[in-house]
């Protein structure tokens, strides 16, 4: 694939520091790039199941880009996290002012259990290895490294009324958590529940520069006939911000 392109930028920051600087800028970017993503799933048929087995693999090659422009604002690539959703993305910033260049390989590997009746269970474990020797990630993302940080997780579900869903980022080296994150959820038809926990380390050189922790309940209830009642709150568990960010209650005729 081929991207290009073209950034015209006003009130730039670095003419304010710098009165030599332009006030604007006008720059333009072409960046070629290969990418290719290999899964041969193995499945086994039981009498009442199945089990999958899906090793993963990517490649991806692409020119250089100079990542020190500052022609180039970075408004939207700025918080990077590291999972099982974008573990195999050409570009995992999450915007398009950044881009991953050089070559990298991603590897995984999924296992799952189906079961007749809607229940399931998965569990995965993934990494990937940049080739290039030059470092485009803010600090203590998980990709500073040529290898970066093992992302995992499990997920279960059982006949769709209780539903677990973990993700969690370690380094690769001390197996020390970096990140990690659940979402329960609790189905009873009128009555529906959910709590979720968020704990991310902190990143140098980013807007994300204190840990974070933090959770969640909420629940939704149909106590009559069209009328729903239904709360929620977060909590945050950080050291510089302890205490109840936000609550509410809403009551719905539908």
């Amino acid at each position: 694939s081929n991207n290009f392109d073209m950034y015209y930028t006003r009130d730039r920051f670095v003419s304010q520091v710098d009165p030599t600087r332009d006030n604007t800028s006008f720059e333009t970017r072409l960046y070629p790039q290969f990418h290719m993503v290999n899964k041969y799933p193995l499945v086994k048929y039981m009498q009442d199941s199945q089990i999958l087995l899906e090793p993963t693999v990517s490649f991806s090659a692409g020119t250089r880009v100079d990542e020190n422009n500052d022609s180039i604002p970075n408004e939207d690539s700025k918080d990077l996290l590291l999972g099982w959703s974008n573990l195999f993305s050409p570009n995992r910033f999450p915007g398009h002012d950044r881009i991953e260049d050089g070559i990298r390989t991603t590897y995984g590997l999924r296992g799952s259990v189906f079961k007749n009746n809607g229940s399931y269970g998965s569990i995965f474990l993934g990494q990937s290895y940049r080739i290039s020797d030059d470092n485009i990630y803010p600090n203590n993302i998980g990709l500073g490294e040529d290898a970066s940080d093992y992302v995992g997780g499990i997920q279960l579900g059982l006949m769709n009324r209780l539903i677990l869903d973990y993700n969690v980022q370690m380094d690769d080296e001390e197996y020390n958590l970096r990140r990690h994150e659940v979402r329960s959820t609790l189905n009873l038809d009128d009555f529906r529940a959910q709590v979720s926990y968020f704990y991310d380390r902190s990143v140098n050189g980013t807007n994300l520069d204190t840990a974070r922790e933090q959770i969640r309940p909420a629940f939704e209830w149909d106590f009559y006939d069209q009328w729903r009642f239904g709360g929620s709150a977060l909590y945050d568990l950080s050291p510089d911000q302890d205490g109840l960010v936000r609550a509410q209650g809403v009551l719905t005729y539908f």
